[in-house]
């Protein structure tokens, strides 16, 4: 019965957000061309938007990407604003292959590379990022942080940091970037990363999460199906369990992604930092374990959808 409740009042609330009280955010980031099992459209940003979009936000994605591309007339269809930075027509889209050995270890390999975005290309939509939430999305380290960046002003400024800490090696492979800009995470008021994004050599690198631990103001660190750890200020704050979808993984790309974006819509919500990471738990652990409708973004639960989920479980933590 609770349960029903909470679903209720989420209905309600997205509806009236939708009506009346139009809630907006700003997404930046390469969308991609994801390969396997078959071309679909993805990205951190492409995800996260979808996400924002089905809780009923204006929302508006910063990328770039070949002019007219077919997935940018995907993600306009799908009412998200998209404001391409690219008009080179020979230009390329950024292009994944993603292959999971296991549930807890991919390997990935970048087939073409977009351009970064650079600071200056921001300037004219500063509007989007100074005056909303903003939410950066870097797949592979795509977005060019020199120089002042002015999102660290803005009071709701997140960071999905998995893509800081990529890069690729001669044979296009993704592997763990120790070049990073660790300054950008203390500029993010509330950083997103999961310890899989530490992995050399199937070995977490506990030393390069403690650094970037203590740059940060407010780290949530998620660990597959383990609890999501909470870091603030520098110091461990709590564990939250994630939810039991007794083994029935199906669809684990953008897990990640769908995470943050579900925290970070409760956070703004309520502002309760436990509820708001149990619910990006519990978001992620609906979208993993859905029977594939097709690939990708049309994948994705609708809230409604994510509290039915919740009523299935057998165990809750």
């Amino acid at each position: 019965q609770s349960n029903s409740l909470l679903r209720s009042r989420l209905e309600v609330r997205v509806l009236l957000d939708s009506l009346f009280f139009m809630k907006s955010v700003t997404l930046i980031g390469h969308i991609t061309d994801d390969l396997l099992p078959n071309n679909h459209l993805g990205g951190s940003v492409s995800y996260a938007a979808c996400v924002f979009k089905k809780h009923g936000y204006d929302t508006t994605i910063i990328t770039k990407a070949p002019p007219n591309h077919g997935y940018l007339q995907q993600l306009m269809k799908l009412k998200i604003k998209v404001i391409n930075l690219e008009n080179n027509v020979d230009s390329v889209i950024t292009t994944f292959s993603n292959k999971f050995i296991n549930q807890d270890f991919r390997t990935q390999i970048v087939k073409y590379k977009a351009q970064s975005v650079t600071y200056l290309e921001l300037e004219p939509y500063k509007e989007l990022i100074l005056n909303r939430p903003v939410v950066l999305c870097p797949i592979i380290n795509e977005i060019d942080f020199t120089g002042s960046w002015q999102a660290g002003k803005n009071n709701h400024f997140f960071l999905i940091g998995q893509g800081l800490l990529r890069k690729t090696d001669n044979d296009n492979n993704v592997v763990f970037n120790d070049e990073y800009d660790k300054s950008m995470f203390s500029k993010a008021k509330t950083t997103i990363l999961s310890y899989e994004d530490f992995m050399i050599k199937g070995q977490v690198q506990k030393s390069e999460i403690q650094k970037i631990v203590n740059k940060s103001n407010l780290l949530i660190m998620t660990n597959a199906d383990m609890q999501t750890d909470i870091y603030i200020k520098g110091k461990f704050f709590k564990g939250i369990e994630t939810y039991n979808i007794g083994g029935l993984l199906r669809d684990q790309v953008g897990a990640g992604d769908v995470f943050s974006a579900a925290f970070i819509i409760q956070y703004l919500m309520e502002g309760n930092l436990i509820e708001a990471v149990k619910y990006g738990n519990l978001y992620a652990a609906c979208k993993i374990s859905r029977k594939s409708i097709t690939i990708g973004l049309d994948n994705l639960p609708s809230p409604a959808e994510v509290y039915k989920f919740k009523e299935s479980l057998p165990f809750l933590p």
